[in-house]
Protein backbone atom coordinates (compact mmCIF):
# COMPACT_ATOMS: atom_id res chain seq x y z
CA UNK A 1 0.00 0.00 0.00
CA UNK A 2 1.40 3.64 -0.89
CA UNK A 3 1.64 5.40 2.41
CA UNK A 4 0.14 8.95 1.69
CA UNK A 5 1.93 11.05 4.14
CA UNK A 6 5.02 11.94 4.13
CA UNK A 7 7.61 10.93 6.95
CA UNK A 8 8.72 14.63 7.67
CA UNK A 9 4.68 15.37 8.04
CA UNK A 10 5.22 18.01 5.09
CA UNK A 11 2.82 17.91 2.13
CA UNK A 12 3.02 14.92 -0.65
CA UNK A 13 4.16 16.64 -3.90
CA UNK A 14 2.52 14.84 -7.11
CA UNK A 15 3.98 15.82 -10.16
CA UNK A 16 0.45 16.19 -12.76
CA UNK A 17 1.76 14.71 -15.74
CA UNK A 18 4.97 14.96 -14.66
CA UNK A 19 6.37 18.34 -14.58
CA UNK A 20 4.38 19.20 -17.33
CA UNK A 21 4.52 23.17 -16.78
CA UNK A 22 8.93 23.35 -17.12
CA UNK A 23 8.46 20.06 -20.22
CA UNK A 24 6.62 18.18 -22.37
CA UNK A 25 3.76 17.03 -20.04
CA UNK A 26 3.38 12.46 -19.85
CA UNK A 27 7.12 12.56 -21.40
CA UNK A 28 10.08 10.91 -19.98
CA UNK A 29 11.28 14.40 -19.77
CA UNK A 30 8.44 16.10 -17.69
CA UNK A 31 9.23 12.51 -15.47
CA UNK A 32 12.88 13.82 -15.03
CA UNK A 33 12.32 17.81 -14.21
CA UNK A 34 9.86 15.91 -11.74
CA UNK A 35 12.47 14.42 -10.07
CA UNK A 36 15.03 16.89 -10.37
CA UNK A 37 11.76 18.90 -8.08
CA UNK A 38 11.89 16.43 -5.31
CA UNK A 39 8.06 15.10 -5.81
CA UNK A 40 6.76 12.29 -4.12
CA UNK A 41 4.81 10.65 -6.73
CA UNK A 42 3.85 11.27 -10.52
CA UNK A 43 0.61 10.60 -12.16
CA UNK A 44 0.34 10.24 -15.92
CA UNK A 45 -2.50 9.17 -18.44
CA UNK A 46 -2.67 5.97 -20.18
CA UNK A 47 -4.40 5.32 -23.72
CA UNK A 48 -4.80 2.48 -25.70
CA UNK A 49 -3.59 2.34 -29.37
CA UNK A 50 -6.07 -0.12 -31.48
CA UNK A 51 -2.81 -1.22 -33.22
CA UNK A 52 -0.13 -0.71 -30.89
CA UNK A 53 0.53 -0.53 -27.45
CA UNK A 54 -0.55 1.39 -24.16
CA UNK A 55 0.76 4.67 -24.31
CA UNK A 56 1.15 7.93 -22.64
CA UNK A 57 -0.99 10.53 -23.19
CA UNK A 58 -3.89 12.65 -22.07
CA UNK A 59 -6.44 12.06 -24.44
CA UNK A 60 -6.82 10.64 -28.00
CA UNK A 61 -6.03 14.23 -29.31
CA UNK A 62 -3.14 14.33 -31.49
CA UNK A 63 -2.56 17.97 -30.94
CA UNK A 64 -2.08 17.61 -27.14
CA UNK A 65 0.61 14.21 -27.68
CA UNK A 66 3.14 16.07 -30.55
CA UNK A 67 2.46 19.40 -28.32
CA UNK A 68 0.95 21.21 -31.40
CA UNK A 69 2.68 19.78 -34.06
CA UNK A 70 -0.19 17.80 -35.89
CA UNK A 71 -3.92 17.31 -35.66
CA UNK A 72 -6.42 14.57 -35.88
CA UNK A 73 -6.52 11.83 -33.42
CA UNK A 74 -4.01 9.60 -31.56
CA UNK A 75 -5.66 6.20 -32.21
CA UNK A 76 -5.97 6.18 -35.33
CA UNK A 77 -2.32 5.84 -35.81
CA UNK A 78 0.51 3.32 -35.60
CA UNK A 79 3.22 4.01 -32.99
CA UNK A 80 5.80 4.68 -35.47
CA UNK A 81 3.41 7.47 -37.54
CA UNK A 82 2.85 9.37 -34.11
CA UNK A 83 6.51 9.38 -32.86
CA UNK A 84 6.69 10.67 -36.25
CA UNK A 85 4.94 13.93 -34.96
CA UNK A 86 5.73 13.23 -31.42
CA UNK A 87 9.29 11.59 -30.54
CA UNK A 88 8.91 11.70 -26.92
CA UNK A 89 5.78 9.72 -26.41
CA UNK A 90 6.43 6.88 -24.56
CA UNK A 91 4.96 3.30 -24.14
CA UNK A 92 3.86 2.54 -20.96
CA UNK A 93 6.46 0.20 -20.73
CA UNK A 94 9.01 2.48 -21.38
CA UNK A 95 7.52 4.97 -18.47
CA UNK A 96 7.25 1.73 -16.11
CA UNK A 97 11.03 1.33 -16.83
CA UNK A 98 11.70 4.39 -15.69
CA UNK A 99 10.08 4.01 -12.51
CA UNK A 100 12.49 0.81 -12.11
CA UNK A 101 15.62 2.03 -13.48
CA UNK A 102 15.73 6.02 -12.76
CA UNK A 103 12.94 6.63 -9.97
CA UNK A 104 13.14 4.02 -7.55
CA UNK A 105 11.35 5.33 -4.21
CA UNK A 106 8.73 7.29 -6.27
CA UNK A 107 4.75 6.30 -6.14
CA UNK A 108 3.05 6.27 -9.73
CA UNK A 109 -0.38 7.23 -10.18
CA UNK A 110 -1.86 5.76 -13.06
CA UNK A 111 -4.94 7.90 -14.92
CA UNK A 112 -6.48 5.34 -17.25
CA UNK A 113 -7.88 7.00 -20.48
CA UNK A 114 -9.28 3.91 -21.74
CA UNK A 115 -12.12 1.10 -21.11
CA UNK A 116 -10.18 -2.03 -22.31
CA UNK A 117 -7.04 -3.73 -22.31
CA UNK A 118 -6.40 -3.53 -18.83
CA UNK A 119 -5.23 -6.94 -18.58
CA UNK A 120 -2.03 -4.96 -20.41
CA UNK A 121 -1.86 -2.97 -18.09
CA UNK A 122 -1.82 -4.54 -14.60
CA UNK A 123 0.37 -7.28 -16.37
CA UNK A 124 3.13 -4.71 -16.86
CA UNK A 125 2.87 -3.34 -13.63
CA UNK A 126 3.88 -7.04 -12.06
CA UNK A 127 6.07 -7.46 -15.01
CA UNK A 128 8.09 -4.31 -13.55
CA UNK A 129 7.24 -4.92 -9.84
CA UNK A 130 5.49 -1.52 -9.54
CA UNK A 131 1.83 -3.17 -8.02
CA UNK A 132 2.71 -1.96 -4.64
CA UNK A 133 3.84 1.75 -5.70
CA UNK A 134 0.77 2.65 -8.05
CA UNK A 135 -2.52 3.94 -7.49
CA UNK A 136 -4.67 3.52 -10.41
CA UNK A 137 -7.66 5.98 -11.23
CA UNK A 138 -10.79 6.19 -13.65
CA UNK A 139 -13.75 8.02 -14.64
CA UNK A 140 -14.86 4.52 -15.77
CA UNK A 141 -15.88 3.27 -12.76
CA UNK A 142 -15.91 -0.87 -13.69
CA UNK A 143 -12.58 0.12 -14.64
Amino acid sequence: MIDLERRDGAVLRIAHRGASALAPENTLRAFRTAVAKGVDLIEFDVLDLPRGPLVLAHSDRLDEVSHGAAAGSVRERSLAELREVAPELPTLDEALEFFVDEAPELGLHVDLKLTTRLDELTSALRRHGLERRTVVSSFHVPS
